[in-house]
């Protein structure tokens, strides 16, 4: 069996290579690195951010756990000033002291 190749078009010239596009993406913005926030640090911005929150509306209010030492944010009815959400969470915030005891205890027996 013969294939019949006279109704195929020869083969031109390798085709060119498309020219090479300049880049469109940003130049990339060196972030600064992240340094460990000390507690006063942390205790000096809450604040800061209070302050500047408590100025539009107070029904918002930043601290920090004392425990955790993590940033916790509430929210208030402006009115009653009863709780309307927390976050973390109280929940969240006691699963992080349970974690962090129990980390502390794999490390003393690992040692």
């Amino acid at each position: 069996m013969q294939i019949d190749t006279s109704s195929i078009p020869a083969a031109g010239p390798p085709a060119k290579a498309a020219p090479e596009l300049p880049s469109v993406h940003p130049p990339r913005v060196k972030q600064p690195t992240a340094q460990p926030a000390d507690a006063e640090a942390l205790q000096n911005a809450v604040k800061a951010a209070s302050a500047a929150v408590r100025s539009l509306s107070n029904s918002l209010e930043f601290s920090v756990d004392q425990h955790s030492g993590r940033t916790v944010v509430r929210i208030y009815d402006a009115g009653t000033r009863q709780l309307i959400r927390q976050l973390p969470s109280e929940e969240m915030l006691a699963i992080a002291r349970a974690l962090d005891k129990l980390q502390g205890m794999l490390i003393r027996d690992q040692a």
